[in-house]
């Protein structure tokens, strides 16, 4: 009996490379929309309101970057580049761009800012289920934002507070476990349904050969069937034509035989005459 081949994870990285590449072309929107949502929100806090919260100068760095982002995206996918490292690209570049606007903006949004990064690892591993992914994300995001503390300690002589400090770094860990278990899940539910798929191609194209075969086997049969209709129709118009010569030539014996006896008779009767005569 053959061994049934299990799938191999090239097949199921050329089945997922196709998905992905839709994928890539929904976050060039995404976040061209996210630029304009956040150039309308900063003209309403800082033009309008006169809020100081965020400055031209400081959202035209996430623009500049992002602008960046989506040229290098749009390149690759119109060059037809290879989707996995597009993949990398964003792991390590969207993180060194979260820490790049936290260092060139007010270090008291550094917090806040920071809770993107683990939003992004989760984000990022799950769209592309790898928790490889995720770790990128998480790793460089916990070490820049690390040395860019490190950084405000020695320039201002000042740390945030310990505790938000360590709360931030906890729930980026808490979360990117639970963040690879699920997409352990993803994963393997994936697998399993590009190898359902693939057992349902293969079956029907065994159940095409079979119906092939099989409506082959029919028609020789229907032709076998009409060539032996054929011999056995001329067998029975050749027995036809032989009892119908059989039965001319019965019919015309019985007719001599029927002109033999009135000839006999016809002659008794000329002799009984003759005899009564003399």
């Amino acid at each position: 009996m053959e061994k049934k081949r299990e799938p191999h994870i090239t097949e199921f990285i050329a089945f997922t490379t196709a998905k992905e590449r839709a994928l890539f072309k929904w976050i060039l929107i995404t976040d061209i929309i996210f630029l304009g949502c956040g150039s309308l929100l900063v003209y309403i806090t800082e033009t309008v309101l006169k809020l100081e919260i965020l400055s031209w100068p400081h959202f035209g760095i996430l623009v500049a970057g992002n602008m960046f982002m989506i040229f290098i995206i749009t390149l690759s996918l119109l060059r037809n580049y290879q989707v996995r490292l597009l993949k990398y690209f964003l792991a390590i570049y969207v993180p060194l761009l979260l820490i790049a606007w936290i260092y060139f903006t007010d270090p008291k949004y550094s917090i806040s800012i920071f809770e993107t990064v683990f939003a992004t690892a989760i984000v990022l591993g799950l769209m592309f289920y790898e928790i490889k992914v995720a770790f990128i994300v998480a790793f460089i995001g916990g070490v820049s934002y690390g040395l860019l503390l490190l950084f405000y300690y020695s320039k201002i002589g000042a740390l945030p507070d310990f505790y938000d400090v360590a709360l931030n770094y906890i729930i980026l860990i808490v979360f990117l476990g639970a963040t690879s278990v699920l997409i352990l899940r993803i994963k393997n539910f994936l697998i399993e349904l590009y190898v359902r798929r693939r057992e349902l191609e293969e079956s029907k194209k065994v159940l095409e050969i079979k119906v092939k075969a099989r409506t082959k086997e029919l028609e020789e049969l229907t032709k076998s069937l009409d060539q032996k209709v054929k011999e056995r129709t001329k067998e029975l118009q050749e027995r036809i034509n032989e009892l119908e010569r059989f039965h001319k030539l019965t019919i015309g014996r019985e007719l001599k035989m029927i002109e033999l006896k009135k000839e006999i008779e016809r002659l008794k009767e000329k002799l009984k005459k003759h005899e009564g005569g003399k």
